[in-house]
């Protein structure tokens, strides 16, 4: 089975090779929404494409940072911010984010959100122009006796993370578990490099289990594309590096955003996560 996408032979560029709305959509919706609460899309990229950006990644590990003594190691992307990410982790966000709108339109989440924006539901590009005004995406490294602790997020929260780790290849146990209806889901036992897992944040609990390595392996590693809640942020972001542009993470007409700026400027605190995690990035 080809993938959904490919890079291309300079690796720098992915091309679309197979059109989202030939998948069978409705049975995806019913699985994730009604049934298991979770899909994986099989071989979204390449396990060669896969593991080229996993290489890449752990060649900048010194960009990922560990906020905590708790959790894992990060490395954040805002589709809105004024810093500079690799082409390919940006096809990666947006096409990711194209198909988990096309999955969503059946959830009333995602029909509700339409409506607030005045976007017809299957406008995805539409939709995903809006939501890179409140989105943030992540690499999320899991070290050895790495973990993440059980919980379960707020309505409206539709996870999507592409897998870039392997279970038994580059750690030996741990990961992810899903509760559903009572039942345990160990997702790292039945995902490959390359698959696109999507599950409902807010029907499952989940955890990643302490990660546990041997010799050289370096961990368990994944590309997490969220669905922020619309004004779950504050109305202007402040960025690393940029003391005096404030990006507005919600719609407003000239006169809000004008007197929303003005209530923004003494606020001068840079979230962890909007720091400038790519400047010392090396293709």
């Amino acid at each position: 089975m080809k993938p959904c996408l490919e890079l291309n032979s300079s690796k720098t560029e992915f091309v679309l090779k197979k059109n989202f709305y030939k998948l069978d959509i409705k049975s995806l919706q019913k699985q994730l929404f009604d049934d298991k609460g979770y899909i994986i899309i099989s071989n979204f990229i390449s396990k060669d494409d896969a593991i080229f950006i996993k290489n890449l990644l752990f060649k900048n590990h010194n960009c990922f940072k560990k906020i905590s003594e708790e959790g894992n190691h990060r490395l954040f992307m805002y589709p809105n911010s004024p810093y500079s990410y690799p082409l390919i982790f940006n096809q990666l966000y947006d096409y990711i984010s194209i198909l988990r709108n096309i999955i969503y339109s059946s959830h009333e989440f995602y029909i509700d959100y339409c409506a607030s924006i005045g976007a017809e539901m299957h406008d995805v590009y539409t939709v995903l122009k809006h939501q890179k005004m409140h989105t943030w995406s992540c690499f999320y490294w899991y070290k050895n006796k790495e973990s993440h602790f059980r919980h379960i997020d707020d309505y409206g929260e539709l996870a999507a993370s592409l897998i870039l780790s392997k279970l038994g290849e580059d750690y030996m146990s741990g990961g992810l578990y899903l509760e559903k209806n009572e039942q345990s889901i160990y997702i790292d036992k039945l995902s490959e490099y390359g698959d696109l897992v999507f599950f409902d944040q807010a029907s499952c609990w989940h955890e990643v289990k302490n990660i546990l390595t041997e010799k050289n392996q370096k961990g368990r590693l994944h590309f997490y594309v969220s669905t922020i809640r619309y004004q779950s942020m504050k109305t202007y972001l402040r960025f690393e590096g940029h003391p005096f542009r404030k990006t507005c993470s919600e719609r407003l007409n000239t006169y809000q955003k004008i007197i929303s700026y003005f209530k923004a400027l003494p606020d001068n605190d840079i979230h962890y996560s909007r720091e400038n995690y790519f400047k010392h990035f090396k293709d």
